[in-house]
């Protein structure tokens, strides 16, 4: 023997025992008769005998060589014969007689031939005291619905149910095997989201359509994967689901702009190191931000030049132009969306494909603790204002006297601006442009030069002794001295109004009215507010150093009507009892928003939002005629100087820019972690977070978090976290502490059976279930999850919930009046089967025979058999079977008993040989089609003693499978075999069982159709009789699925040619698979002329069918060959 021989060659001949390969004909008692003769045959052997028996003729006493074939049928008319006398009962009296006696020896005849069944039943039987099978009865899941004025209803234990009538015709009784409260609850929605690491977040608004946005299911194939999907490249007739919508909004007063050039600045900061490998050039490609308009939601711009992200924050740069609508409070109605806040908002939305900016941003933010976020607005140019004088209401939209025709000292300007008054701004700049106003030439101070004939003192002597200003000298001293001695000598005082008192604000140009500008004139008057003074939110900080309030009329700010509200929770400390109420019924800062809005004349009732200029000289209006008249009466003196008209202020643009900030922290320490506190900080509108989910959104704040004593973290997270699959269920019309139950259909056995270890559910792994709780999900274990027989969605089951009395309806992250439940799968999407349907009310019957024909146990009790109950109950409407009937075996048959005990006395419940281990799996796992044993194998060693591979391939007539053209059974079934088969073993033996290799086969070439044919229609049938050759068991489900079968190139191409519609091919291509890849991971196929299995574990099969490569020959490529 050659030193490399492995046997791998003999085990590749090796092709298993199915499941027909047990039914030896050798087993049937009646395969062989001991008296085989029927009545045709012995009237053909008495016609035959007859012949041979000599006719005595009494008449003339001789033979004369007659017989007696006369009373008898010839052989080729016995047929006939007896079939027209049984029609017609024409049959001659004597062959009647010996019709008759004939089939009376038949019993003899049945008696000798049933000696080798009586013998096997006596052995069997008798000796061995075997029995057969006897029949289980089938289950089966039935739907109750409530009439219209019930509200409960008890269906009490082995309630009769109306099956039908059996073959006999008698009724069949189903009965309940559990008593159930039957109530209003029932599925009213389903959705999913679905997100893998690098995979991006999709979603489902309908989980149970085609597309996840409620796309019908083709030809009513119902079969949707519960827990959604990624975009599955392989599965053509698969759409993909939509990308989610996630993100986080933030509200707050401060964001009510109204017009003019507005920034904002957010800025996060965050207690764990963010990655950094994120561009800021990329910020505006990765977020749509959007917010709260009047009529709709208004886009806006990222300013990436300004936007970063650091270590620990990010922050982004908003920017509006002046042509944008304004920014307003939030209006459900208008803007719908599901926000708890009356204020304007700003949302932050990601796009979410795998590979886009938005999720990787999404997943460098997700599960990061949030510190602190911060605004900082800035606006320019705002020019909608409210403006009075001394004398009234003043028109902005042309120019205005800001201090009246005659302005005197301490006239005064009052502008209002409640958008910048109302938040804590930090900074105001008032730009004034002057009309009108004098002029003398390049480098003249002009205000110095009109006013040269306002000296000091004519203020309090004036004559025309006393006046000696002439044209030729008017020196600056002269008379006192100049009044307006430079542009800058008219000034005013600043004033803000706030909670009624005027309060001085010093501008950085201390109040300068003039200030030249080129040929013109204005004054920019900047006032900040002192640190001291501005309005700050509820912050770590801050309520570190304030006391604790003892009652909570101390959180200022608020209504007379919340503190009623919620005192006595407060005073409690809730105990058990969870804070309900609506933030819109609170003063304090929702006063301070809505003041915002609605401007307002400046009146004595005026609290704040109002800025005002006072003069702090006149302009001498009321010297003008004094000086005028005196210089003209002075006719003696022809160059008196005569004096200039007083300049009037006259406006012609007016702009306020301001900038205001606001803050809050979101993390907990000990100085802010008592209830008041939290409440206080809560309370405090100044700055909301919301995060945004696929389907609502929902607050983030710490206070809300520690309300929920199921919470173990209490942290405030930027972005919510949606990882892996969730389903979520919504129950309509039930009620806390109900009892619900769920039927869970899916389609066993469409799991993906490939994964193994942690890809699967170990040990005592389950699937998360939770219910929504004001907003968080409220884990429900054992004590709320009162039964589950869905063994994690791998079969049809029932579970039972006891919904638990802190569930909530009127959420905000998943809409409507509903009860929310979420499953969620930790695990790959495709680890749990596909699911049919989700119902309620919903129990378990059992067929009950009395004595009934019970052909249906074979096959299952078709849906929507069962309609009624044997006895009417008046409260419930009616019943319903929406599925089969399930796990009924009928009474084992001769045949399969004769085969079971003929195995069973040849492998005497041992595995040792090859046979046995095939047989006794096959009959215990009648879900098994075939099993191939490999003796002394394991892995890639076919020299492996002490080691038995054993392949199995499930049966997949009328079943759903993952993968047709790869047929596998889970590591569940798998390991379940196994331990099966290692008991009957020997010590000496370890059994693994394994699923077969599939090794996939291509083919490419260039087809020429017949004259006539269309071209891509035919193209793809091409594709699928090409795959239907390769794997005939994917289309055909009792084709057989063979190992060691070699594929020669010429095989496959003279069937591709014998095909009627295939006129020729060429450049023809047969391609294997190998455990190559390229750079985008896609296997890679190598040309080769005959195709075999790399070993004994490998089968055959085809790709895909669109994979096959087929491109058609044209008309031109045909008329040059």
């Amino acid at each position: 023997m050659g030193k490399d021989c492995d046997h791998n060659d003999i085990l590749l001949k090796r092709n298993g025992t199915d499941q027909n390969q047990r039914s030896i004909t050798a087993l049937d008692p009646n395969a062989v008769k001991l008296h085989d003769f029927s009545v045709e045959d012995w009237m053909a052997f008495a016609h035959a005998f007859a012949g041979e028996v000599n006719y005595f003729n009494t008449d003339t006493n001789t033979t004369d060589g007659e017989n007696w074939q006369a009373f008898f049928i010839a052989k080729d008319k016995i047929k006939d014969l007896l079939s027209s006398a049984r029609t017609n009962k024409d049959l001659d009296p004597h062959l009647t007689l010996f019709v008759c006696f004939l089939s009376l020896i038949e019993f003899s005849q049945n008696r000798l031939n049933n000696l080798t069944k009586r013998h096997l039943d006596f052995y069997y039987k008798e000796v061995l005291n075997l029995r057969h099978r006897e029949a289980k009865p089938d289950k089966v899941h039935v739907l109750f619905e409530l009439a219209k004025n019930a509200s409960e209803v008890k269906v009490d234990k082995l309630t009769a149910l109306d099956g039908g009538k059996d073959g006999l015709g008698n009724k069949r009784i189903y009965k309940t095997v559990e008593e159930l409260i039957v109530n209003k609850a029932k599925v009213a929605d389903l959705k999913n989201v679905f997100h893998e690491d690098g995979k991006g977040v999709k979603y489902s608004e309908i989980a149970n359509s085609m597309d996840g946005l409620g796309e019908p299911f083709h030809d009513n194939a119902v079969k949707w994967w519960p827990f959604g999907h990624p975009t599955l490249e392989t599965e053509k007739d698969v759409p993909n689901l939509p990308d989610a919508k996630l993100g986080f909004a933030i509200a707050s007063p401060i964001l009510v702009l109204k017009e003019g050039i507005r920034t904002i600045t957010f800025t996060f900061d965050f207690e764990t190191r963010l990655k950094k490998d994120f561009s800021k050039e990329s910020f505006d490609e990765a977020l749509e931000v959007i917010l709260s308009g009047e009529k709709g939601w208004i886009p806006a711009t990222i300013n990436t030049n300004s936007s970063f992200l650091t270590d620990k924050k990010m922050l982004l740069t908003v920017e509006l132009s002046a042509g944008a609508d304004a920014i307003v409070p939030y209006n459900k109605e208008v803007l719908l969306e599901n926000f708890n806040s009356n204020n304007p908002i700003a949302r932050f939305l990601f796009t979410t494909e795998a590979d886009g900016l938005g999720y990787q941003l999404y997943t460098i933010l997700k599960n990061n603790k949030l510190k602190k976020i911060s605004i900082d607005v800035q606006v320019q140019e705002m020019q909608e204002l409210i403006l009075e004088n001394d004398l009234g209401r003043l028109d902005a939209s042309k120019p205005f006297l800001p201090f009246g025709p005659q302005p005197v000292i301490w006239s005064k300007l009052y502008i209002g601006c409640q958008e910048a008054l109302n938040k804590p701004w930090t900074k105001i700049s008032i730009d004034l442009g002057w009309k009108d106003t004098p002029f003398y030439g390049e480098g003249i101070p002009n205000f110095v030069e009109h006013y040269k004939a306002y000296r000091y003192d004519y203020l309090t002597n004036l004559g025309k002794q006393t006046y000696t200003l002439t044209t030729d000298d008017s020196g600056d001293e002269l008379d006192g001295g100049r009044i307006v001695k430079n542009d800058t000598d008219f000034k005013v005082d600043i004033e803000t109004l706030n909670d009624k008192n005027w309060e001085p604000k010093i501008p950085e140009n201390e109040g300068v009215l003039f200030e030249k500008n080129d040929e013109s004139y204005r004054s920019l008057f900047v006032i900040e507010q002192p640190q001291e003074s501005r309005m700050t939110a509820t912050s770590k900080s801050s309520s570190s150093k304030k006391a604790k309030p003892t009652i909570f009329d101390e959180v200022k700010g608020y209504s007379k009507k919340t503190t009623e509200k919620i005192k006595g929770d407060i005073n409690t400390l809730f105990g058990n009892t969870f804070l309900d109420f609506q933030k819109g019924i609170m003063g304090g800062t929702q006063l301070l928003f809505d003041n915002a809005i609605q401007q307002e004349n400046f009146s004595s009732t005026a609290k704040k939002g109002f800025i005002r200029l006072s003069l702090r000289q006149s302009f001498f209006h009321e010297l003008y005629p004094k000086i005028y008249a005196i210089a003209l009466s002075k006719e003696e003196d022809k160059n008196a100087l005569i004096p200039n008209q007083p300049y009037t202020p006259l406006v012609e643009t007016l702009r306020i820019a301001y900038s205001a900030s606001v803050s809050k922290h979101f993390d907990l320490d000990a100085s802010s972690n008592s209830v008041k506190g939290n409440l206080a900080d809560y309370l405090d509108e100044s700055l909301e977070l919301f995060h945004e989910h696929p389907f609502g959104q929902s607050e983030e704040h710490t206070y809300l978090k520690s309300k929920h004593d199921f919470l173990n973290d209490v942290g405030c997270v930027l972005v919510p976290d949606h990882d892996k699959g969730e389903l979520y269920v919504a129950l309509e019309g039930a009620a806390q502490l109900q009892q619900v139950t769920l039927l869970v259909q899916v389609l066993e056995g469409s799991e993906n059976p490939e994964y193994e270890g942690v890809s699967t559910f170990q040990g005592n792994e389950k699937l998360e279930w939770a219910i929504l709780s004001n907003d968080e999900w409220k884990p429900l274990n054992q004590d709320f999850i009162l039964s589950n027989g869905t063994d994690n969605f791998l079969k049809s089951g029932i579970v039972s919930i006891s919904i638990p009395k802190e569930a909530t309806k009127n959420n905000n992250r998943l809409p409507g009046d509903f009860f929310w439940l979420k499953i969620r799968n930790e695990k790959k999407f495709d680890t749990v089967c596909q699911a049919v349907s989700i119902n309620t009310q919903v129990t378990r019957a059992e067929f009950e025979n009395n004595n009934n024909e019970v052909s249906h146990l074979a096959t299952g009790l078709p849906a929507e058999t069962i309609a009624k109950l044997v006895e009417r109950i008046a409260t419930l409407k009616g019943i319903s079977q929406p599925h089969s009937s399930f796990g009924g075996v009928a009474k084992e048959t001769d045949a399969k008993f004769y085969r079971r005990v003929s195995e069973r006395l040849r492998h005497k419940q041992r595995a040792i040989t090859i046979c046995d281990y095939e047989h006794l799996i096959l009959q215990y796992f009648p879900d098994i089609y075939k099993v191939n044993c490999l003796k002394h194998t394991l892995g890639n060693s076919s020299l492996s003693p002490g080691n038995v591979t054993v392949l199995v391939i499930p049966n997949i007539v009328d079943q759903n499978v993952f993968d047709s053209f790869k047929p596998r059974i889970s590591k569940a079934k798998r390991n379940e075999i196994q331990v099966f088969v290692n008991k009957l073993n020997t010590l000496h033996v370890n059994a693994l069982l394994e699923n077969p290799l599939y090794q996939e086969v291509k083919v490419a070439l260039k087809v020429k159709f017949y004259t006539g044919k269309d071209g891509n229609f035919y193209s793809k049938e091409l594709q699928k009789d090409i795959a239907k050759f390769l794997a005939p068991w994917a289309y055909e489900e009792t084709a057989e699925i063979n190992f060691g079968i070699t594929l020669h190139k010429s095989i496959i191409i003279f069937y591709i040619e014998k095909l009627g519609y295939v006129d020729y091919i060429k450049d023809f291509e047969l391609l294997i698979a190998t455990d190559r890849t390229d750079v985008n991971g896609t296997v890679v196929f190598e040309s080769v002329n005959k195709v075999m299995p790399e070993n004994a574990k490998t089968i055959l099969t085809s790709v895909k069918p669109e994979q096959h490569k087929v491109e058609v020959i044209g008309i031109e490529e045909c008329a040059t060959m």
